[in-house]
């Protein structure tokens, strides 16, 4: 049977490149048109990383000025650092490319970079292990690599392997399945067992294990074997990494980004920045933030046909990991009108701009802009921030932000708006902005987090609160005040929401700093925060206007944007159980969100939870939309979980849905015959190979 379906393995290296015969044809056609020097870009240097998006975009241009604008777009997408001259993406690639022509070559009639090693690391890069296994006489030379993978596309570790068909010739990709275990074996007509057996005695456990599945973490028998499907549909995203819906929202992303940044970019501190992370009534951490611009000639309002005024901003933050991973970009467009009589309000005063991410506990790195369509200008700023662990004993003090004022909202907007928690909103300062008179009064805010409510319960427990403050350098003008909060006022979530007014008096004019020390009721757990400010002779004006876009944010929490942004958060931090809770509760706001199933199925499979992929499976339909390998993990899931017919039904619904393609077939007609209908898995596996042979 393996003989049969072995054309297959091709179809499932391509799973996402099959398409209809005369729009190839036709492609064809038009790229033997192309100029030389165009045509080995296309086919060459760019044949493992294009999208098909992009290769029908490239093919319908029509001068090579416009080719030479594309080429340029496509590299500087793909520039891990946009403001950098040096793209670190494209040389690392042509370097790939050398690499592969220089090591895996064979002479002129094979270019390294057309062979199966050669393709692999042009795609994935250097793996992060490599083992070789010659002269064995009864196995043939093989490479193993072993790859880490930061890419939701991939599973986290893997293993890619090549083999000498025949023990000589160049080496190419193994499959578990379409291969089999005896094809590393030279003598003919073993027997997985026997086969699986002589590479275990020669080469040992671990080899025996990967001949039958490329994933460490996948259970399999040596004892009776039985090749692993999973590693054959990981193969096929790894030869189509380039069109994985990951990769392609990703270059999006970057498109949109370019696009803001194609206008006149101003850094500098024009763009002030805040955040701050809060706690929600149910504990859940959020981290809100505010950019503001520094003058009000910084942006300018628009003015319509109609002599009316509105606002019209980009905002965006991109939010990586501390060492500059990406993990996801938030992304706002706001247009609001401007009575005249807010115009009056406004115009003097400069713009900010609030909202909130749904961030987790880690150090992150942010990249803020705030962009004005109109004026053709984007402000740009960075930040690093860490959002404190929830304590599993004691407390922690959030950052302390002053205010310049403060207002009561409803119970179900506390948390959704930004900067407002406990049924406050607060108008929050800049740092550069805390500039204060003798007429005026200090004042800020701050939550405490605690690992339960510390002391609540019994009567009379209080946390300390000390708030010393002086110029630096000023002998003898510390002051310290001291507070006392109940610890009963923390609420079930072990969060308490709290502040300090302090009136600034007859206070000398200078640069101050605040330290802020809390005590925990044993006084064995302390928890301090700094602020600084400034006393000056004139009273200062509050000269902002902040928007947040109230629509844009409820939507996000509605649709389960917020819920699959925090999954990412997660993962990025190799947190997968918390990550795949996430993306479950982004599914259940929204059922046909592909991505948050995609990522949760992956997670699942990788733990062998097969319950949990059947339970998906039952209470998520798929759609058109959902990828093969999500159909096939859910399916497998079902099958081991012991609802074999259920995964016949899910995989037949994706035959109705979707363009058939032989892997659904091949796993179709393996279900049935384990149903004991032989003459159904025949027929489906004869479909299977005829379909392939439509597309070799």
């Amino acid at each position: 049977m393996r003989c049969s379906v072995r054309l297959l393995l091709y179809t499932l290296m391509a799973l996402m490149m099959v398409c209809l015969v005369d729009s190839s044809v036709f492609a064809k056609d038009k790229e033997s048109k192309l100029p030389p020097q165009y045509r080995e870009w296309l086919d060459r240097d760019a044949a493992y990383i294009i999208t098909r998006g992009e290769k029908a975009q490239f093919l319908s241009l029509t001068s090579d000025a416009e080719r030479d604008k594309f080429i340029d777009w496509f590299w500087a997408i793909r520039n891990p650092d946009p403001d950098s001259p040096v793209n670190r993406y494209k040389e690392e690639h042509y370097r790939r490319l050398a690499y592969a022509d220089d090591h895996f070559g064979t002479g002129k009639r094979v270019p390294g970079w057309t062979s199966a090693r050669g393709r692999i690391y042009i795609t994935l890069g250097a793996p992060k292990q490599m083992a070789n296994y010659n002269g064995y006489s009864r196995v043939r030379p093989m490479q193993i690599w072993f790859y880490e993978s930061n890419s939701p596309a991939l599973p986290p570790y893997f293993h890619v392997v090549f083999y000498k068909k025949d023990s000589v010739g160049d080496f190419v990709t193994y499959s578990p399945y379409f291969d089999g275990p005896q094809a590393l074996i030279t003598e003919r007509g073993m027997t997985d067992t026997n086969a699986v057996q002589e590479i275990y005695r020669d080469l040992g456990q671990e080899v025996a294990h990967t001949a039958l599945t490329l994933l460490p973490d996948e259970p399999v028998d040596t004892n009776s074997p039985r090749p692993s499907m999973q590693s054959d549909v990981l193969m096929s995203q790894v030869h189509d990494l380039a069109n994985t819906s990951y990769n392609v929202a990703a270059l999006q992303r970057r498109a949109a980004m370019m696009t803001v940044s194609s206008r006149l970019l101003v850094g500098g501190g024009t763009l002030g920045t805040l955040t701050v992370p809060l706690r929600d009534s149910d504990g859940s951490i959020k981290l809100h933030y505010l950019m503001r611009l520094m003058r009000p000639e910084d942006f300018v309002l628009a003015k319509s046909a109609d002599g009316s005024y509105y606002i019209s901003l980009e905002a965006r933050v991109e939010v990586l990991t501390s060492d500059d991973k990406p993990i996801f970009t938030q992304e706002r467009n706001l247009k609001r009108p401007i009575s005249s009589e807010q115009l009056e309000q406004v115009k003097h005063k400069v713009l900010g701009y609030e909202d909130w991410l749904p961030l987790p506990p880690g150090h992150y790195h942010l990249k803020f802009s705030l962009g004005n369509p109109v004026g053709k200008v984007a402000y740009q700023a960075e930040s690093n921030v860490v959002v404190p662990e929830i304590p599993s004993t004691g407390i922690v003090v959030t950052p302390l932000v002053s205010f310049t004022s403060a207002e009561a909202v409803a119970p179900a907007l506390s948390g959704l708006i930004p900067f407002s928690a406990a049924g406050v909103r607060f108008s929050p300062l800049l740092a550069r902005e805390m500039n204060y008179s003798a007429a005026t009064d200090l004042q800020f805010f701050y939550q405490i987090w605690a690992a339960h409510r510390v002391g609540g319960e019994a009567a009379g427990n209080v946390l300390e609160a000390r708030y010393a403050f002086g110029r630096p350098g000023g002998l003898g003008e510390a002051k310290i005040i001291t507070d006392q909060v109940a610890a009963g006022q923390i609420d079930s979530t072990g969060t308490l929401l709290t502040g300090k007014k302090i009136p600034l008096g007859d206070w000398a004019q200078g640069n101050y700093l605040l330290t802020l020390s809390l005590d925990s009721p044993d006084k064995q757990q302390q928890a301090s925060a700094t602020m600084t400010f400034r006393l000056l002779l004139a009273s200062p004006v509050d000269p902002a206007w902040d928007v947040f876009d109230g629509e844009a944010i409820s939507k996000d929490v509605q649709t389960g944007v917020t819920d699959y942004q925090r999954g990412l958060c997660l993962q990025a931090f190799g947190r997968r159980d918390e990550a795949g809770s996430a993306f479950l509760a982004a599914l259940a706001k929204s059922p046909t969100r592909e991505d948050a199933r995609s990522l949760l199925v992956n997670i699942e499979a990788e733990q062998n939870h097969f319950s949990a992929l059947a339970q998906i499976a039952r209470e998520y339909p798929i759609t058109a939309s959902t990828d093969d390998r999500t159909i096939l993990l859910m399916a497998g899931g079902l099958d081991k979980a012991g609802s074999t017919k259920e995964a016949i039904s899910l995989l037949q619904s994706a035959l109705k849905l979707k363009s058939p393609n032989p892997p659904v077939y091949l796993t179709l007609a393996s279900y049935y015959r384990q149903l004991g209908d032989t003459q159904t898995g025949d027929d489906l596996e004869r479909k299977g190979h005829e379909l392939a042979a439509q597309h070799p």
